[in-house]
């Protein structure tokens, strides 16, 4: 998915989120833990992305996409 190749290391967790996109079983939350800069953060805007994206892959070309860097992600809470 097109939203994840800019994410180094993490291979199981990305491959847990892209099966899950995939196969429509998406859970209603999910616990990102680490130490400070870890790519928490980056791998929830990577899946939040994947998930509006209207081919489900994060594709930087449909109009959600294209729209995203200009949101607040309103319909995604990230708590730190």
């Amino acid at each position: 998915m097109k939203s994840f190749d800019a994410i180094i290391g993490h291979k199981k967790i990305i491959s847990h989120f892209e099966e899950a996109i995939k196969t429509g079983k998406v859970s209603h939350a999910y616990l990102l833990s680490g130490e400070d800069g870890s790519g928490k953060m980056m791998i929830a805007k990577a899946v939040a992305k994947a998930l509006l994206c209207e081919h489900k892959d994060g594709c930087g070309e449909c109009a959600a996409c294209k729209s995203l860097p200009q949101k607040r992600l309103k319909c995604c809470a990230f708590r730190i």
